[in-house]
């Protein structure tokens, strides 16, 4: 749950964490907040401290007190207010602006161990919605997204998760380093990879781990950059999968990228039947 009385702010931490299988709820108050706490059970609380009605520490002590498996994590303007927060019993405690990466790990870490579970049924879940909506013939895959900049992961994740630009009906899942990417690749089985060779720190590390994953392979792993380092390039040249030089922040060039998935589809039968 994220609870802030700016939109932006809601709407921001709702789609990075929607395209990371988080089911989010927001509240835009305190008030709010504890009447969501109340009704669902929440696994981690992001609550901003200054808003109209109930104060964020307000919205901490009823976590406490009514949810106490409620992880919590206060952001805020105001640095002086940790040790208050910290005593009321927050889990976490960050800074405005915020750094997204920063507060993804945070949420990670608290929910090691349940989140290759619960990415399971998320992707099952998916599944069985984009199932019905596909038409018989229609491409259908499961992608892996390994993309650690924020507004490539956004700009990609935005384009195939909508069946209307895409051309196809997709479950993505996203990650943005390898311990996600591995957790993502077994639970999901991915039928396609998408990398990022350009931003994954050591994209041959990193592909020879996924490559070690012998339970499962996808169909077809796609690469859609480039390193610029002379040692990766040649670390990444030998790799096996499908070169395609695009933008990612390009939307023609994404486009691009959808018409080669979709063409890899039909070439796997990866199709609704």
């Amino acid at each position: 749950m994220v609870v802030d009385d700016s939109a932006v702010v809601r709407e921001t931490l709702s789609e990075a964490f929607g395209l990371e299988g988080y089911k989010i709820l927001t509240a835009s108050s305190g008030d709010e907040a504890i009447a969501i706490l109340d009704k669902e059970p929440v696994d981690v609380a992001v609550v901003d401290l200054h808003m109209a009605g109930l104060p964020g520490e307000e919205v901490l002590k009823h976590i406490k007190k009514k949810s106490p498996k409620t992880h919590s994590v206060v952001i805020t303007g105001y640095p002086d207010r940790e040790a208050k927060v910290r005593a009321i019993g927050c889990d976490g405690f960050l800074l405005k602006p915020l750094v997204l990466g920063e507060l993804i790990e945070m949420v990670r870490s608290f929910l090691k161990g349940k989140e290759e579970y619960e990415l399971k049924e998320h992707v099952m879940e998916l599944e069985r919605v984009q199932m019905d909506k596909a038409a018989t013939g229609e491409p259908m895959a499961r992608i892996l997204l390994f993309e650690p900049f924020e507004e490539a992961a956004v700009a990609l994740g935005r384009h195939f998760i909508d069946p209307g630009s895409a051309q196809g009906v997709y479950g993505v899942s996203l990650a943005k380093d390898l311990n996600w990417a591995k957790a993502v690749f077994l639970a999901m089985h991915p039928d396609i990879v998408l990398m990022d060779l350009l931003t994954i720190l050591d994209p041959a590390e990193a592909l020879k781990a996924l490559l070690e994953e012998t339970t499962h392979q996808p169909k077809e792993y796609i690469f859609y950059a480039s390193p610029r380092n002379d040692r990766l390039k040649a670390a990444v040249d030998p790799l096996p999968g499908t070169r395609f030089e695009i933008n990612p922040l390009d939307k023609e060039d994404v486009k691009r990228l959808g018409d080669l998935v979709r063409r890899t589809c039909l070439k796997h039968r990866l199709v609704k039947r």
